[in-house]
């Protein structure tokens, strides 16, 4: 029998092996894979066309290229995933002339190597190393992008205090439970977080203004953090406690003194069907007042939507709120966008009161034809203008290159008020090959009502055999309805 002495010194022994990092699988193939190389390059895969592109980095320092695939360890049990991108760097390693492996870097988390099935997740302290050994050898790109990643972290956290701001304590909880509930966001969430957030309000004094809120926050925030074309899990729930709003609810939130209350209305009213709350005749004159709000406070890009849901509103503050805006009267607030799909504000304003019996507007637009450095949206938008106020031969196929739903719709007005046959296969033959899928809809159904044609009703296919019968009848095809006739 081993004594008692023994029996500890085992414990002991097999306690300091069971502590020490042993590589695992994934880490003891590739380090067998690259035994011996004695020359590293590191090179961007992919450089953004308005930045610099950095510089590869190369060691030939065979000693420190082993030490830093000796310290290589991953995540076995996490790995075997697969990043969408293809990486933000290539590492190959080198023996002599001969390439040993060469290992795509993925966002300071993973590295890809064909010899793995699946993206290898490095461990914490294997991250670290990574990124202080490259920094010792006069390499910081991994440094440079672990910190900007800690920026955005901390960005991401003081934006969702702000939006958790407009709530009781306990709602993030409530909200990361909703978001399990839900594949992290990826669905609507379920019933049990609506009625948990609905139950901090139980007299529901104050839900519609904190829904409000919240959401007004995140736009006039910027950087992208309020677009009401995304969601996250908050804002899921946040939208789906908003459907049970009353029409006194969001009458009261439409109208609060607070802008930013407002401006999370705006969201439910031009974005969320929000609407419907409120009487027909209420809700121009709501949609006005919501507009300039997210005018003056939105730092997301959402102005575009309510510019364009203002042709489904005519009223005289309407067309008031266009006339300031396309004649310059409104001091706009500067936004940031990492690419442009519609035209300026003002350009979008010109467009839709276009739509309306203002006598300013060939004004507003000669007026901003003569800005210089105009680009091809802000250009196209005031040719639609133009086209909308009976100038249609202004308009080509390239009026709808754009990739922008303010000047694509509102050619396909333009051309379907006119009717002619020149009109009807600008529709069909370049409508209907926009790279917005909305607006190659609306081309179907516009060249239907101007032609009495009805295709299939698949988007794609409706699409082909427009083109098709166009091609078979073009030659004799007859205007079969009068310019006048225009869509309801």
């Amino acid at each position: 029998m081993k004594s008692f002495q023994a029996v500890i010194s085992t414990f002991l022994l097999t306690l300091i092996v069971s502590c020490t990092q042993v590589p695992g699988r994934r880490a003891q193939q590739l380090q067998r894979q690259l035994q011996g190389s004695n020359r590293m390059v590191v090179s961007e895969v992919f450089t953004p066309s308005d930045e610099e592109p950095i510089p590869p980095f190369s060691c030939t320092n065979q000693a420190a290229i082993a030490e830093l695939i000796a310290n290589l360890t991953f995540d076995d049990r996490n790995s075997g995933f697969h990043c969408m991108c293809c990486g933000d760097s290539l590492v190959t390693f080198f023996k002599g002339t001969n390439v040993l492996a060469e290992v795509s870097h993925h966002h300071g988390r993973s590295l890809r190597w064909k010899g793995w099935k699946g993206d290898s997740k490095f461990t914490d302290k294997a991250a670290a190393f990574w990124r202080s050994w490259f920094l010792t050898h006069g390499e910081a790109r991994f440094e440079n992008m672990y910190q900007e990643e800690v920026s955005r972290n901390q960005e991401r956290e003081r934006i969702t205090d702000l939006f958790l701001s407009a709530f009781p304590e306990g709602t993030g909880e409530i909200i990361d439970q909703a978001a399990k509930a839900s594949d992290y966001g990826l669905e609507r969430p379920g019933r049990k977080g609506v009625k948990q957030l609905e139950a901090l309000f139980p007299e529901r004094n104050g839900l519609a203004e904190a829904l409000a809120q919240s959401l007004g926050i995140l736009a006039s925030e910027g950087a992208g953090t309020g677009s009401w074309s995304t969601s996250s899990s908050r804002e899921q729930l946040v939208l789906q406690v908003s459907e049970s709003l009353t029409e006194d609810e969001f009458r009261t939130i439409a109208g609060h003194p607070d802008p930013i209350v407002r401006l999370g209305a705006a969201r439910l009213f031009f974005f969320e069907a929000a609407y419907r709350k409120l009487p027909q005749a209420e809700r121009a004159p709501t949609a006005a007042n919501l507009c300039r709000t997210t005018l003056d406070f939105d730092r997301c890009g959402n102005a575009d939507i309510a510019i364009r849901a203002l042709k489904r509103y005519p009223c005289k503050e309407s067309t008031q709120l266009l006339e300031e805006l396309a004649g310059r009267e409104l001091e706009l607030i500067p936004i940031t966008r990492s690419w442009k799909h519609e035209p300026a504000p003002r350009f979008a304003g010109c467009v839709i009161l276009a739509y309306t019996d203002s006598p300013k507007t060939s004004g507003f637009i000669e007026a901003l034809e003569k800005e210089s450095g105009l680009d091809e949206f802000d250009s196209a938008a005031l040719k639609v203008a133009r086209a909308l106020l009976g100038d249609i031969e202004i308009l080509d196929e390239t009026i709808f290159e754009p990739n922008s739903y303010t000047i694509g719709c509102g050619a396909l007005d333009a051309l379907e008020r006119d009717g002619g046959k020149a009109a009807v296969e600008l529709v069909i033959m370049a409508g209907t090959k926009h790279s917005w899928a909305a607006v190659r809809d609306d081309a179907v159904d516009t060249a239907a009502r101007m032609t009495g044609q009805k295709w299939n009703s698949d988007e794609r296919k409706s699409a082909e055999e427009a083109r098709a019968w166009w091609a078979a009848n073009r030659d004799t095809y007859s205007e079969n309805r009068s310019p006048a006739e225009e869509k309801p």
